[in-house]
């Protein structure tokens, strides 16, 4: 059985938003990739994502940034500063290989 609370989740979303600045990178990872997974776009949520990825790539693992990636991906949301950010740390991260 599958069974989601719309409004619980915009009222987490809500949460995470603001206090988005006390979560570490992992947590805002796993947030999107949680969302994304139940086909939920919060705008606010995710430019808040977006902007915190943006700030903070150096703190995010190379799966983190492929999951949050993957979450905008899913959403159908387009950043191109948070994508530019993502492929910059791709390049330059020895913990992506090919």
């Amino acid at each position: 059985m599958k069974f989601l609370d719309a409004p619980l989740m915009f009222s987490l979303a809500f949460q995470v938003v603001e206090r988005i600045s006390e979560f570490d990178a992992q947590c805002v990872a796993n947030t999107a990739w949680a969302y994304a997974c139940l086909k939920i776009t919060d705008q606010r949520l995710m430019e808040a994502v977006g902007e915190y990825v943006v700030n903070r790539t150096a703190t995010f693992a190379p799966q983190g940034l492929a999951n949050t990636a993957w979450a905008f991906g899913t959403l159908g949301i387009r950043r191109k500063p948070l994508l530019d950010a993502i492929a910059e740390a791709a390049v330059n991260c020895s913990g992506f290989t090919s």
